[in-house]
């Protein structure tokens, strides 16, 4: 070691740094003097590569998000939809930029072939990091990496949704769990939705029971899915359920209800009026087709007063 630093000492005290040749030759001899072995040279070089990569990508994505930002709150929808398409070409993995770009397309057609593209990209690029997209854990970093491409596949399965196509959208949610079961994007309560929709007491049961959740997320779907097979009885159990969790459920049917002061951002809150008014916003085709349900939900209620007062 004192060898070694001896010849360090050595080096600097004769550094010449007249062209760029010297440059390059002093380099070289320093690292011959660091490393005495070649392999150490190689390991040095590759490092620094990786280094240099790594910052390079950590600067192009750093202006991707700068540049989605200023679109997210430019007001201007074309300027906004300019700004988010710059920030995806100038580095596509930031994926939030494309997802972004869909949000404000109105064309089904042309916000559809925009995310096709995009996910097989998305997929191809995560793949080459060494993301297999298979049964990722629950504590397992790369849930962090793949959330863009989640989400993506999230809005493909609402798009199949909006066109009709739910046996796709099924495909799709499927497809998520696959991924990871911990599911943080929570595709669960669409495919609860679309299961309820479709009027299959199994497959609604079996996700039910298999996440052990009781939020309206969850309980919303079976109760509409009893009141489709007209079991009145798992009707007003369900009904109970729902409003143990949230007392303001039959307001919402009365046009009465009102997000909750403070909350200008609508953002779901357990227990509040806005957690029913963001569940029926996401998933208005599952209401939509019960157009009787609050009639028949407000003659529950008022059996159960008119039992109340003769008890």
């Amino acid at each position: 070691m004192n060898d070694r630093n001896e010849k360090v000492d050595e080096f600097f005290k004769n550094l010449k740094f007249e062209t760029l040749d010297d440059v390059e030759n002093n380099l070289n001899e320093l690292m011959k003097i660091l490393f005495e072995e070649e392999d150490e040279i190689d390991n040095f070089n590759e490092m620094i590569r990786k280094t240099t990569d790594d910052f390079q990508f950590i600067k192009g994505i750093s202006k991707s998000y700068d540049l989605l930002n200023e679109a997210v709150k430019e007001p201007d929808k074309k300027k906004a939809m300019k700004l988010a398409k710059k920030a995806y070409d100038n580095n596509n993995a930031c994926f939030d930029a494309l997802l972004f770009q869909i949000q404000l397309e109105e064309d089904t057609i042309k916000k559809y072939h925009l995310l096709e593209e995009g996910l097989k990209k998305e997929k191809e690029r995560l793949q080459e990091t060494g993301i297999t997209l298979q049964h990722i854990s629950n504590d397992s970093n790369e849930l962090l990496e793949i959330r863009p491409y989640l989400m993506g596949l999230y809005t493909k399965a609402n798009i199949y949704v909006e066109e009709g196509k739910l046996k796709k959208a099924i495909e799709v949610c499927k497809e998520v769990l696959e991924i990871t079961q911990s599911d943080r994007i929570q595709i669960r309560y669409l495919l609860l939705a679309i299961y309820s929709y479709l009027e299959d007491e199994n497959e609604v049961m079996n996700l039910y029971k298999k996440y052990k959740e009781e939020n309206l997320y969850t309980l919303i779907p079976v109760l509409i899915l009893y009141y489709k097979l007209e079991n009145k009885k798992k009707v007003k159990e369900y009904l109970q359920k729902i409003e143990n969790k949230n007392h303001h459920f039959i307001k919402y049917f009365k046009n009465t209800l009102k997000i909750e002061k403070g909350n200008k951002e609508g953002y779901p809150i357990e227990g509040k009026p806005s957690e029913i008014i963001n569940y029926f916003n996401s998933f208005s085709f599952l209401l939509n087709s019960v157009p009787n349900l609050k009639y028949d939900l407000f003659d529950l209620k008022n059996e159960e007063t008119k039992k109340i007062k003769e008890s």
